[in-house]
């Protein structure tokens, strides 16, 4: 009866070494393939598959070129430009387009006041012309209506050239800017000339001097806007923002 109790109990402990075996084998596995990965890394000289490598790196670059090309939000090379010049266009353009229409009417207008004086002076046989003559007579000498004629022509071409340069500001067009600094040039140009005629053409009299006088402040006052077209229109952000335009 002993003996038959000892083998029972031997055949027990048989079977649970057996169904405890495939637990010990896997994680014997798991140890090995640990020890594998550490000896791959620490062991430098161990030969290496560069084909298998290489063949992942190139696969790694093609799978990121791939999520960039579809993660980008950089916009196509062709409107790379508009982005660029897609800036706030600065106030100042508009004003000096404003600026450029309103006087350039005004100077127009005036303009084309002073060639319809010259042409009743020029006018024979008319008491109209008679009396501009002779009131023109008393404080200039003879031939200033032909300055004013010449000044007069003047001043209208470069005042419908005026209304052209703030028409090409207001639509934010780079021409508009060149047109403009052209103007004040020219302006300045022919207001100096201008002055300098008038005053010469007027006789040596002591009334004369506060006309004198007149024509030099209203050559300083004529150098304002000129001289804010050639100021502001050149500034960096001013020629930026209206660069290929």
């Amino acid at each position: 009866v002993v003996i038959h109790r000892l083998g029972i109990h031997r055949l027990a402990k048989r079977k649970k070494r057996q169904t405890k075996a495939p637990a010990k084998n896997l994680l014997l596995q798991k140890k090995t393939h640990v020890l594998r990965k550490k000896t791959d890394i620490e062991s430098p000289n161990r030969p290496v598959n560069i084909f298998s490598r290489n063949l992942n790196d190139t696969l790694g670059q093609a799978k990121l070129r791939r999520t960039f090309m579809e993660d980008s939000r950089q916009p196509p090379r062709e409107d790379l430009h508009n982005v660029v010049h897609d800036l706030p266009m600065p106030p100042s353009v508009k004003v000096f387009g404003v600026l450029q229409l309103v006087f350039g009417t005004i100077g127009f207008v005036s303009s084309g006041f002073g060639l319809v004086m010259v042409a009743i002076m020029f006018s024979d046989g008319n008491e109209i012309s008679d009396a501009f003559t002779q009131g023109f007579m008393i404080s200039f000498k003879e031939g200033y209506p032909t300055v004013l004629a010449i000044i007069s022509l003047l001043t209208l071409a470069l005042s419908v050239f005026q209304i052209v340069c703030g028409i090409g500001l207001l639509k934010s067009l780079n021409w508009g800017r060149i047109g403009s600094l052209w103007f004040a040039v020219l302006s300045i140009l022919i207001s100096l000339a201008s002055t300098t005629l008038t005053i010469g053409m007027m006789k040596d009299d002591m009334f004369n001097t506060v006309s004198i006088v007149g024509s030099v402040v209203g050559f300083f006052f004529n150098l304002i806007l000129p001289g804010c077209i050639l100021f502001f229109l050149t500034r960096p952000a001013v020629v930026e923002a209206l660069q290929d335009r």
